[in-house]
């Protein structure tokens, strides 16, 4: 895959991004989108491989058809459930 995005005239970058910057979106897969919180908390898109291999062939880009987009509780902040869930004590 890294040859791949070099080819293409992309950059891959060290590590993942964690605040948002034009032109800028993360690869991924179902299986590693838990790992995708930082790109993901900064509104930057995470797409499937498809979506480089597939802009190549075409010659365009459709994020819609290949982004990933994670449940919205896999996005809570660490060390609880958030405010609201259960019932109320009485």
């Amino acid at each position: 895959m890294r040859d791949i995005i070099f080819c293409s005239g992309a950059t891959l970058l060290p590590k993942m991004p964690s605040s948002p910057k034009p032109q800028t979106l993360v690869i991924s897969c179902e299986e590693d989108l838990s790992l995708c919180g930082p790109a993901l908390s900064a509104s930057l898109p995470v797409v499937t491989a498809e979506f480089l291999l597939t802009g190549i062939l075409q010659q365009r880009l459709d994020l819609q058809t290949h982004r990933l987009s994670a449940p919205a509780h896999s996005l809570q902040p660490a060390g609880g459930r958030g405010r609201g869930r259960g019932r109320k004590k009485t």
